[in-house]
């Protein structure tokens, strides 16, 4: 059972940042820019360290709650953009998160392409992993108790 805890995401949130600025090549040839540029970093090394331990916790209380009864995982709203019939198991429901990653990081560029799908997405595989591995042992516990 995951335990809600205090972590440091903060190396994880810098270089996820680098990765995601390392495209943006000649901003930083502005003086003002330049300046503001140690600010800026902390600033978003910050807010990106507090979306994931939010995330990490999130995930950590979601679990524990459908951890006590199999009908809030598969009711659960992590699994609102899946088809009515298609999470009816745990590896179902993993099948059908990746079909809809791969369906929406296809639209890119496309004007329904919606950026903010793909992250609660991602979190909902996590979710779904989770009890693809530990469900079983976790249900069968809490019959028999």
């Amino acid at each position: 059972m995951p335990r809600i805890v205090a972590r440091n995401y903060r190396a994880l949130a810098e270089s996820q940042n680098r990765a995601a600025w390392t495209d943006l090549g000649g901003l930083t040839a502005d003086p003002m820019v330049r300046r503001a540029l140690p600010e800026i970093e902390e600033t978003a090394h910050r807010g990106q360290q507090f979306y994931l331990l939010d995330r990490r916790n999130r995930l950590a209380t979601e679990i524990i709650r459908a951890s006590e009864s199999p009908r809030i995982f598969f009711n659960h709203r992590y699994f609102r953009h899946c088809s009515a019939c298609t999470v009816v198991s745990t590896d179902e429901a993993v099948v059908e998160l990746r079909r809809l990653i791969v369906k929406n990081r296809m639209k890119r560029g496309h004007y329904s392409y919606n950026p903010g799908i793909i992250p609660q997405l991602q979190e909902a595989m996590v979710f779904a992993r989770w009890f693809r591995l530990h469900g079983k042992k976790v249900w069968t516990r809490k019959e028999a108790a």
